[in-house]
């Protein structure tokens, strides 16, 4: 059986999260999402895993 996907609405806002865990040695995982720039109605959405960090470690998020 053949379901239709139902789309996500469109992101009008920018936004930023991220999953931390304190304990372990666990993978920080960051996620950005932000409207499209073309004229297509999908966001644009981005994630980056990231392992070993120490405290004072950084993760720069950047798109072009």
């Amino acid at each position: 059986m053949i379901r239709d996907h139902e789309p996500d609405p469109p992101i009008l806002t920018s936004r930023i999260t991220d999953l931390l865990c304190r304990t372990g040695p666990h993978p920080a995982v960051f996620g950005a999402a932000r409207p499209s720039r073309g004229a297509r109605t999908s966001s644009d959405v981005m994630t980056l895993t990231a392992k070993d960090l120490e405290p004072g470690d950084a993760a720069l998020l950047r798109s072009a």
